[in-house]
């Protein structure tokens, strides 16, 4: 019989082989013959000290056994709460995150950075502030180091999205003793290339994004126009951005390697003053930093999160 709901144990049930009278009481005939375990005729103290000890075992038994059995709600004890706190902070996690990624705050909130603003310059992000970037039309440029890739944005285009534009991207070796390296990304804006193929060293990262409206109100079909044509039209951020860029490969060997583990790797070597992120671009790089966390672990997304300038809270 398990405990009742007030937390007094009832007491448990009478050996089976004991009968209760009909006014409650035990018969001393009843008595003797449970105790009397070699039947007979007479109950020795041994004999009452052994049936004694046999029936408390059994007792603990069935307490277990109830215990067991017995129904026990989901939320009640240690555990459940531990469960039941971890419930609502991802509830109230993953809500937030979406709410702030889908736009459903509307774009007063969204398109603000009162939120990296505020936070910059705290505890939460000790430092120098982030840069107010409300309604200037900038590149984010970061490393993907387990693909290879250097990745661009372009943000705050609003309605400039709807221009006909060209990105494109050049990488001029230091002391600019080589041709760039260079390719376009076209009438977008985010892109990235692949820096597997290029030579180690040290480079300067240039990226433009061009306002082709010239270009298409001149009537000239697209597929003649070269790249000449192209690099002349006017920036919608003003002047390229530039960044410097190192290109390595390391190689290292663990206990129990036979062989050496070759890795490319490239790093932005100086960023300058952070820009600060909008809310909906914090929520959506929430989605994306947990998504590299799950595929490569966290260092991966510690790593691409300083690349792109996101902040650590």
């Amino acid at each position: 019989m398990p405990p009742s709901d007030s937390g007094e144990e009832e007491p448990y049930s009478l050996p089976s082989d004991i009968e209760v009278g009909e006014d409650g009481s035990i018969s001393p005939e009843e008595l003797a013959a449970h105790f009397d375990s070699d039947h007979d005729g007479k109950v020795t103290p041994e004999e009452f000290a052994e049936v004694s000890e046999k029936d408390r075992v059994d007792r603990n038994l069935e307490r277990i056994r109830a215990r067991r059995e017995g129904r026990k709600g989901i939320f009640s004890g240690p555990e459940g709460v531990t469960f039941l706190f971890g419930l609502a902070y991802g509830v109230v996690f993953f809500g937030l995150i979406s709410s702030m990624s889908t736009g459903i705050l509307g774009s007063s909130i969204s398109d603000s950075v009162w939120m990296d603003s505020t936070a910059s310059e705290t505890i939460l992000d000790p430092g120098e502030g982030c840069l107010d970037s409300t309604g200037v039309v900038w590149i984010n440029v970061w490393i993907d180091n387990d693909y290879h890739l250097v990745k661009m944005e372009v943000n705050n285009l609003g309605e400039r999205e709807l221009l006909a534009k060209e990105l494109r991207w050049e990488l001029h070796a230091q002391g600019g003793a080589s041709n760039p390296y260079e390719d376009s990304i076209g009438n977008l804006s985010e892109g990235s290339f692949d820096f597997s193929d290029i030579p180690d060293g040290e480079y300067e990262l240039r990226v433009f994004i061009h306002n082709l409206t010239a270009l298409v109100d001149s009537g000239e079909p697209s597929e003649n126009w070269t790249r000449e044509n192209i690099t002349a039209q006017p920036l919608i951020t003003g002047q390229a951005l530039k960044i410097p860029i190192e290109i390595h490969t390391e190689s290292s060997k663990m206990p129990w390697q036979t062989e050496d583990v070759v890795k490319q790797e490239a790093k932005i070597t100086e960023r300058g003053e952070r820009v600060c992120l909008t809310v909906g671009q914090l929520g959506k790089w929430g989605w994306g930093l947990m998504g590299a966390e799950w595929a490569g672990g966290r260092e991966t997304a510690m790593l691409t999160g300083g690349s792109a300038g996101v902040p650590a809270w």
